[in-house]
């Protein structure tokens, strides 16, 4: 199976207030960018009582190969508008609580937010995190746990690695990784 890490990076263009039909005709080299589209944030809506995706002024750029380019050339090479990588947020599953994937996908059983026993309806036990063990909620945005996730996506996104080598490289064991197996050595002479 092919690394897609090999096959196309992300990027982040910001700040791009125009349509993305006007970016795509305003790009000067086209062949290695495979699609552009607009970044959303999620937004608590008071009103209405739900969250809604409020559209961002940066653009996300997917590119073939494992190298991002850094710049992009717009209006016949008179601006360059600069890419940054993009960064994946930490997914966070809001059935177990726990990291690296969402409820959709979740296997594990219901939990609650608060104290990550098994679910059981208003809580007021003691505050428990599932992740770090610390008495705080599962959803805390500080917990070591996530920030150490939110690390390890900044370096999956900067060096374009595998989570597995992003965490042995935030933990300085890189050299560590998957020794390469050779299937045929060379005789001595």
């Amino acid at each position: 199976m092919v690394d897609q890490r090999v096959m196309y990076t992300r990027g982040v263009i910001s700040d791009w207030s125009s349509s993305i039909p006007e970016l795509w005709q305003a790009i000067v080299n086209k062949e290695n960018i495979i699609k552009l589209e607009c970044m959303y944030r999620r937004k608590w809506d008071e009103k209405s009582n739900k969250s809604a995706n409020v559209k961002l002024d940066n653009i996300v750029i997917t590119m073939k190969g494992e190298n991002l380019c850094r710049e992009i050339s717009i209006f016949d090479n008179r601006v360059k508008l600069r890419v940054r990588p993009y960064i994946q947020s930490v997914r966070q599953c809001y059935n177990c609580y726990k990291f690296g994937h969402i409820k959709q996908f979740c296997k594990s059983n219901t939990v609650c937010i608060n104290c990550g026993r098994e679910a059981h309806g208003l809580c007021e036990a003691e505050s428990y995190c599932r992740n770090c063990g610390g008495v705080h909620r599962s959803t805390y945005r500080q917990c070591p746990v996530l920030e150490k996730n939110r690390s390890i996506s900044t370096i999956m996104a900067y060096r374009n690695v595998s989570f597995h080598k992003a965490r042995l490289i935030l933990e300085g064991r890189e050299d560590i990784g998957v020794e390469p197996v050779y299937r045929y050595e060379r005789p001595e002479k």
